[in-house]
Order: structure tokens, then C-alpha cells, then sequence
């Protein structure tokens, strides 16, 4: 019952089971479990080895042996082969494998200037460069450098975008005729060059017209009936049909004369029309504003603009230059805020912004006074809303109560949109990838 053991023996269990001391050469390896892990032989040999029969078996030399062996190297082929035997050529340093039938070059060895091409049997053969046709290669992806080099030989050209040749241009071009009186025949296209009107004249099938920027001064070039522009007086340009001006007309300090009387709310007035508009205005005791020009800024005060004078009502200006609408305002042109970068400093994109939109509600809602505000319900957010995540947007006006500048939603409504684009285009990328991986599991599990 002692642990007493001979040096270099091992208790192994009996046919009684009973642990009995035993020589360690005396115990076979075979019969131990599978190695848990790599055996380290400390540089001695597996001796005694019986030939692999299953691929994972430990290889004996006299296996390997069996199976290497040494490509030849000789300036023949051999005589004898089978498809997949190597050998190489000593005369043509080439390397050559047997494909059943021939021996084919596999190496990267190739004669100067020649190209590698496959023949009719499908194997690359070393060709030289001016057997290879340039015809028969793809489309050109870009420009093709020649070097300062020309393409010789080359066929006259049949569709538009083929190159032309030298004799093709030539029999395409012709000198324009230079002389003083127009050629005696023609045909529609042909041009000639007049050297006593010094103009350029091309032929329509009827008449010759010039075609050159010559022009006596002050004449306009104006198409007349036949659709021929005509050089023309400017004094018998008639100003009427033009289309309409897209700008100011600076009249240089000079009149409008002769003007019609106008007939039309946005006819100009001549000083016959605006007369009489003044004297009769003057004759009912009363001053209009649209028959005057101010000659220095009008200060309401206290007071409105309206349509009848009613308190409360129209366009007030505040001390301060602010201006209330207490009606609706319509905008039947453009409504545009000052946004030119050389204006802006202190720059910075906004981030957060879904976040942030997050704190803000949307509402539908009514004004309590209906009589000050806006009747009906309405859209718009809640001040104190915006102001805890865009104070900027918020202000309090002199009643107290706090106006918000909607336009500046824009902005912030930009920047959400492209913040949800990039969320989507992540979430596609995961959807992607995750359709990858099941379409990978469902090719493993046919």
C-alpha cells in the first residue's frame, strides 16, 4: 500500500486489477487516448514505423521517397510521359508540363517583343507583335496616345466616326474664291469671299448672303421676310415688340416722348395725363400718396397701414424698425433672406438634429384671442419646445409673449433628412450583409 516503485517503472492495473510495478518498456503506446494536444519529440525519430494507409497516418521515409522525384532536366523531351509530367528543356531554358497530347512552356519566358497568344488548341503561344492584328481588340476606354507616330495605311473612312484619311480630307476641302463679283454657278452651301464689299457670302439655292460680323455703324442685323438677316437702320427698328424688360431701363437722363395717354393701370403716364390726375385730386380736397414721390422716409408712428384705417389692423412699425402684420400677408413674388457666404462667420454644421427634433412636438392648434390672432386652426410647434434645443430660433416680443422665426426650420430640416439618409444607408449595408450570410447558410444547407 506503500508509493515504493522501481526507478523508471509505471503501475499498471492487472488482469485482477491490482496496480502492479511494470518495466516502461513493457508498455505498449498503442491503447493511450487521443493527444490532447501537439507531442513535442525533443529531437529523437518515430522509429519502427509501419506505412501510412489513411491520409492523416504518419508518413514513413520510404513512402515519401516513393513519391518525389526529380523534374528531368535534359534538351530533349522525354520520350515516355503521362499528362501532368514535367520536365525541363536545358537548350530553350523553358519549363514544360504534358497535357495528354504535347508539351506546353509554362514559364514566364518569352522573346523579346513577342506576346503570349492562344492558338485554335486554346494554349498560349509565343507570337510575334507584327503577327498580332490590331483588329479584333475591345473598345478603347480612353484616349489612345500615338506618340507623335501616324496610322499608315488606312482605309478611307465609311461611317462618321471613322478616321479620316489624308486623301479624304483633301478631296472634302476646296479653297473659298476670292474675287469681286459673285461666281456665275453655284449650288446651296458653296461660298466665295467678295474683295470690293470685303464680306463673306454663302449660297441658299437662290440668292447669296453674306454671312460674316460686317456691319455699317449703327445698323442692326434684322431678318426680313425671307428669313434673311438684312442689315438694317436703327431708326427703322420699330422699339414695339420687343419682348418684356427683364430689368430696370436706365434712361440716361433723357425722355420718353410723345407718349400715348395711358389707357391701362400699368400704362406710363405722360405729364398731359398726370396733370389732370393732380388737378382733380386737388379739386376733391384730397392728398393720394400714389400721385406722390416722398422726398424724405415716412414715419407712421404710432399709427397703421390698412386698407380702412381701423385699429389694430394693416402694417404697424415698431420703434425699433420691427414691422406686425395684423392680418395675413400674401407674397406674390419671391421672399428671400440674406444667406451669401461672405456675409456668415462662425460657420458649423449642425449635428444632433433628429435628436433634437425628437424634443419637438408638431401641434394642431387654435389661438385663445381670435380676434388679435390668426383664426382657425393652425400647424406650428411650441415655443418653449424649440427654445430648450434652439434657443436662437425664439424670441419674446414687447407683449411677453415669444414669437418663433419658422424659416430657420429649413435648416434644420436638411440636416435631419441627410442624418436619416445615413442611418438607412447603414441599416441597407447591415440588411446586406445579414441576406449574405443567410443566403451563405441556405447554399450549405441544400
Amino acid at each position: 500500500m506503500d508509493n515504493k516503485l522501481d526507478d523508471g517503472n509505471l503501475y499498471v492495473g492487472n488482469a485482477k486489477g491490482i496496480a502492479t510495478s511494470t518495466l516502461k518498456t513493457a508498455v505498449p503506446l498503442s491503447g493511450f487516448g487521443a493527444a490532447a494536444k501537439d507531442v513535442e519529440m525533443g529531437g529523437f525519430k518515430l522509429t519502427g514505423l509501419s506505412d501510412p494507409g489513411l491520409a492523416q497516418d504518419a508518413a514513413t521515409k520510404a513512402y515519401v521517397d516513393s513519391k518525389t522525384s526529380k523534374t528531368p532536366q535534359q534538351p530533349t523531351v522525354p520520350t515516355t510521359a503521362v499528362a501532368g509530367d514535367t520536365y525541363y528543356n536545358t537548350t530553350d531554358q523553358h519549363l514544360y508540363v504534358y497535357n495528354g497530347t504535347e508539351w506546353i512552356p509554362m514559364d514566364n519566358k518569352l522573346d523579346d517583343g513577342n506576346l503570349y497568344v492562344g492558338n485554335a488548341k486554346g494554349i498560349a503561344t509565343s507570337t510575334l507583335k507584327t503577327a498580332v492584328p490590331l483588329s479584333g481588340f475591345g473598345a478603347a476606354v480612353k484616349d489612345v496616345e500615338m506618340g507623335g507616330f501616324k496610322l499608315t495605311g488606312l482605309s478611307d473612312p465609311g461611317l462618321a466616326q471613322d478616321a479620316a484619311t489624308k486623301a479624304y480630307v483633301d478631296s472634302k476641302t476646296v479653297k473659298t474664291p476670292q474675287q469681286p463679283t459673285a461666281p456665275t454657278t453655284a449650288v446651296a452651301g458653296d461660298t466665295y469671299y467678295n474683295t470690293t464689299d470685303q464680306h463673306l457670302y454663302v449660297y441658299n439655292g437662290t440668292e447669296w448672303i453674306p454671312m460674316d460680323n460686317k456691319l455699317d455703324e449703327g445698323n442692326l442685323y434684322v431678318g426680313n421676310a425671307k428669313g434673311i438677316a438684312t442689315s438694317t437702320l436703327k431708326t427703322a427698328v420699330p422699339l414695339s415688340g420687343f419682348a418684356a424688360a427683364v430689368k430696370d431701363v436706365e434712361m440716361g437722363g433723357f425722355k420718353i416722348t410723345n407718349l400715348a395717354d395711358p389707357q391701362n393701370e400699368s400704362d406710363a403716364v405722360n405729364k398731359k395725363a398726370l396733370d389732370a390726375g393732380l388737378a382733380a385730386a386737388s379739386a376733391a380736397a384730397k392728398d393720394n400718396l400714389g400721385n406722390h414721390t416722398a422726398v424724405e422716409n415716412i414715419k407712421l408712428g404710432a399709427y397703421a397701414i390698412s386698407a380702412d384705417g381701423g385699429a389694430g389692423k394693416g402694417l404697424t412699425v415698431e420703434a425699433d424698425g420691427s414691422v406686425i402684420f395684423a392680418q395675413s400677408a400674401t407674397i406674390r413674388q419671391n421672399f428671400y433672406t440674406p444667406s451669401d457666404r461672405r456675409l456668415k462667420d462662425h460657420i458649423e454644421t449642425l449635428s444632433s438634429t433628429l435628436q433634437k427634433i425628437d424634443q419637438i412636438r408638431g401641434v394642431r392648434f387654435e389661438y385663445k384671442d381670435q380676434t388679435k390672432y390668426a383664426t382657425g386652426p393652425k400647424i406650428g410647434v411650441i415655443a418653449q419646445e424649440l427654445q430648450k434645443v434652439y434657443p436662437e430660433m425664439v424670441t419674446q416680443g414687447k407683449d411677453g409673449f415669444l414669437k418663433v422665426d419658422y424659416t430657420q426650420l429649413t435648416g434644420i430640416l436638411i440636416q435631419a433628412i441627410k442624418e436619416q439618409q445615413v442611418e438607412i444607408e447603414e441599416l441597407k449595408m447591415r440588411m446586406n450583409k445579414q441576406q449574405e450570410q443567410i443566403d451563405q447558410i441556405l447554399k450549405k444547407l441544400k
